[in-house]
């Protein structure tokens, strides 16, 4: 990083992008800790082109559907659509505020396997190599990509706590930062719940990119604090919203799938399941929204659903142990009556088996 505070930086499109998304004083804080940056007039041609196409395009698009073979009409909100015209106009803004150096076509990474017709996006890794110089890109596999050729680079979140390191932004600052790229499918930041719970209260607690990035094994280094952040995130709009609840449970299982060994991963996974069977909120309204949830978690990791069956079973015994056997099985009946038909028949067959009924 000090490389980049002392030298001349060249601006990657997914950098750029990155500092779209950002309020403009926080991207001209950013921009001004380089001594200088510089991008290519290819990737400015490809910032205008993707302002051109997002204010021709319509709220359908004409997609292929791999699941049924055939094409498909998908629809984008109007309100998601405004919102990428709004940031392909600021990332135009953004680019057009460095100054450019032509780039018709790449010197330095000719040997790399890519079609020479769209060589665009590789022409700011290509300039740096040429003449040394640091690379700001927030693409991972760029970067790496940057590494083995030679070209040091760093993206943002590794800026902003160089800028903390130094006393040039505040950790507050810094935080909300990082939880308005978490937002913006930003996967793969460490896991902290003074940072994703900001990123979530903003999005009202619907299960959207902070959800995904639960989803993802690097979210799961602690796997207690982050399947604690996940239980206080589902009921936060079950009331109003309960397929949130749904998706908060399903990102969290699937999560908690990839991060665990094999030999340890039914026992964790089931672990997980009796903690959401048990939590307050919980109800006969509530739970099929839940049950949903960890069985969509099953079928997207492509599991069993063992460890769904097992910590049912835990449950109905301590429903038994508080309660009386009959009366556990009547609750536990009454509890899957609005969830599907196989769920149900998996509660029947818990309590049908039980060595306590």
């Amino acid at each position: 990083m000090q490389a980049a505070r002392s030298g001349r930086v060249v601006v990657d499109t997914s950098a750029a992008v990155t500092l779209a998304l950002l309020e403009p004083g926080v991207a001209e804080r950013l921009m001004g800790h380089p001594r200088s940056l510089v991008t290519t007039d290819q990737l400015f041609t490809d910032a205008l082109h993707a302002q051109e196409s997002l204010a021709l395009r319509t709220d359908m698009e004409l997609t292929w559907d791999e699941g049924d073979a055939r094409p498909a009409v998908r629809t984008t909100s109007a309100e998601r659509l405004a919102r990428m015209r709004t940031t392909s106009a600021r990332l135009v803004e953004v680019v057009r505020a460095m100054p450019r150096v032509p780039r018709p076509e790449l010197r330095s990474l000719r040997q790399l396997p890519v079609h020479r017709s769209s060589t665009q996006w590789l022409t700011a890794l290509d300039h740096a190599k040429e003449y040394g110089l640091v690379l700001w890109c927030d693409d991972r596999v760029l970067r790496a990509v940057a590494r083995s050729e030679g070209v040091a680079a760093f993206g943002t979140l590794a800026l902003l706590d160089a800028r903390v390191n130094a006393g040039l932004t505040t950790p507050e600052e810094a935080l909300l930062t990082k939880a308005e790229l978490l937002r913006n499918h930003y996967v793969d930041i460490p896991f902290s719940a003074d940072l994703y719970h900001p990123a979530a209260l903003a999005d009202g607690w619907q299960a959207r990119a902070v959800a995904v990035a639960l989803s993802r094994p690097s979210a799961w280094a602690d796997a207690k604090a982050t399947s604690a952040f996940a239980l206080d995130a589902a009921p936060r709009a079950v009331d109003t919203l309960p397929h949130e609840a749904t998706g908060w449970i399903s990102a969290a299982y699937g999560g908690l799938h990839r991060a665990t060994p094999p030999a340890h991963r039914q026992r964790n996974l089931r672990t997980f399941s009796l903690q959401v069977l048990t939590q307050p909120w919980i109800s006969s309204s509530t739970l099929p929204f839940a049950w949903a949830g960890l069985r969509a978690g099953v079928e997207a990791a492509g599991d069993s659903d063992a460890p769904l069956e097992a910590a049912l079973t835990l449950y109905l015994q301590a429903l038994a142990e508080e309660l009386t056997p009959l009366v556990a099985a009547g609750t536990l009946t009454a509890m899957f009556v609005h969830t599907d038909e196989a769920d149900r028949a998996m509660a029947a067959r818990v309590v049908l088996t039980s060595a306590e009924y």
